[in-house]
């Protein structure tokens, strides 16, 4: 099992641990402080602003919608953190 560990400092955010754990060929495991959490789903959102539809799923490798499942799942996480 592979995994690595990123900090540092992101504006008035400290980035305390984000451990990434490989499971297997097609799961990680991700553990993310509460303000590491917090980024994801604004960043999601940014994408899906920037990109228009013809060519969202060839730049980021999905469709919208996974996209925004995930930042809904995200936001649910965070919630109910």
């Amino acid at each position: 099992m592979r995994s690595g560990i990123l900090g540092g400092q992101y504006g008035a955010v400290s980035i305390h641990l984000m451990d990434i754990r490989c499971m297997d060929e097609n799961r990680l495991a991700i553990e993310v402080s509460v303000d590491e959490l917090n980024m994801l789903p604004g960043g999601l959102r940014e994408a899906l602003e920037a990109l228009d539809d013809w060519e969202f799923s060839t730049r980021m490798g999905v469709e919208p919608v996974q996209v925004e499942e995930l930042a809904g799942a995200l936001r649910a996480a965070r919630d109910n953190s």
